[in-house]
C-alpha cells in the first residue's frame, strides 16, 4: 500500500499595504512627518544620476548611477550610493508601510520612478498642482511666470536662495564623469575644479529639495 502523502500547509504571502487616500485640498496642510520629498539630477531622457532626499527632518543624497558611485569616497556624510532599482523599490515601499507621501515639485520624478520601476501615483503628490491652486485662490495677479520652483522661491522670499554659477546639471556631470573615467575612480586625484563642482552640484539639489519645503509651508500646504 502506497504511503500517504503529509499534507502540505497553505503557503502563507504577506498582503501589500493598502494604497494612502488621495489628499483633497481640505487635507491640507500635511504633516512634515507624513512626506518623503525627492529631487532627482540627471541627464535629459536618461536614468538621474543621483537623488536628493529629505525624511523625517534628514536631507540625504544617494548616487544612483554606478557609473559615479565612487563619489562617495569624497567623504560627504550624507551621500551613499545605491542602485536605483534597490531605491525606487525601497522608497515606494517606505511610503506605504509608512503611510507617507512621496513629494516632487512636478510630474518629473513620478515619471522617473515609472520609466525605471513601476507606477506610483497612488502615494506620489506633484507640488505644483496644489501650489497652483494657492495662487488661484490668494494671489492670481501676482502668479509667477514661468511656474517654476526657483521662481516660486524668490515670490515666497527664501533667504537661503542662491544661484549657482556652473553651466548646468549636464554640464558639471559630463566633467565630472570624464575625470571618473581618465583617473579610473581614484577621487581623491580630481581636480579641485571639478570636486568643489560636484559639492556645488549637491549644494544646488539640497537647495531645490529645502527650498520646495518651504513654499509648501508658505501657502499652507506642509507643517512643521
Amino acid at each position: 500500500m502506497p504511503a500517504k502523502t503529509p499534507p502540505t500547509s497553505p503557503v502563507k504571502t504577506t498582503p501589500p499595504p493598502p494604497a494612502i487616500r488621495p489628499l483633497k485640498p481640505t487635507d491640507y496642510p500635511v504633516k512634515a512627518s507624513q512626506v518623503i520629498v525627492i529631487d532627482f539630477e540627471g541627464y535629459q531622457d536618461q536614468p538621474p544620476v543621483f537623488a536628493g532626499v529629505w525624511e523625517d527632518g534628514h536631507f540625504r543624497v544617494v548616487i544612483l548611477d554606478e557609473r559615479f558611485k565612487a563619489l562617495v569616497k569624497l567623504g560627504h556624510p550624507f551621500v551613499k550610493y545605491q542602485s536605483i532599482k534597490t531605491f525606487l523599490r525601497r522608497m515606494h515601499r517606505r511610503a506605504l508601510v509608512h503611510r507617507k507621501y512621496l513629494v516632487g515639485y512636478s510630474e518629473h520624478e513620478a515619471k522617473v520612478f515609472a520609466d525605471c520601476y513601476g507606477d506610483i501615483s497612488e502615494v506620489y503628490l506633484n507640488a505644483r498642482k496644489p501650489l497652483g491652486r494657492w495662487f488661484t485662490l490668494n494671489d492670481r495677479e501676482n502668479r509667477p511666470n514661468p511656474f517654476g520652483l526657483k521662481d516660486l522661491m524668490k515670490y515666497f522670499e527664501y533667504k537661503a536662495y542662491k544661484e549657482y554659477p556652473h553651466k548646468g546639471v549636464t554640464t558639471v556631470l559630463t566633467q565630472v564623469l570624464k575625470q571618473l573615467i581618465n583617473l579610473e575612480g581614484d577621487v581623491q586625484r580630481l581636480t579641485p575644479l571639478a570636486a568643489s563642482r560636484w559639492k556645488e552640484l549637491l549644494d544646488y539639489n539640497k537647495q531645490d529639495v529645502m527650498g520646495l519645503m518651504y513654499v509648501m509651508n508658505r501657502a499652507k500646504l506642509l507643517a512643521f
